[in-house]
């Protein structure tokens, strides 16, 4: 058994706050858009537009999207048929 000074320290020790806990939640997949993920996070449809339109794509054109409550997202285009 350790002793409690040689115990490794938490977060709350180290007073190092926690990050959101939540994964991203898929969005869009294949040109689809999955509706209940947004409201699931707290995106609007608005808010959606807005960041495909800032990367030049529309929805179809999106292979997969995955976002966050923290308002982080990751966006993979579908690739062009030659």
């Amino acid at each position: 058994m350790k002793k409690p000074t040689l115990d490794t320290p938490t977060r709350s020790d180290l007073e190092i706050p926690s990050r959101d806990s939540d994964p991203p939640q898929l969005i869009i997949s294949d040109g689809v858009l999955i509706e209940h993920t947004l409201k699931h996070i707290g995106m609007t449809k608005t808010k959606l537009n807005n960041i495909l339109g800032s990367k030049h794509v529309s929805i179809p054109d999106v292979f997969i999207m995955t976002a966050d409550r923290s308002g982080k997202y990751f966006i993979a285009k579908k690739e062009e048929k030659p």
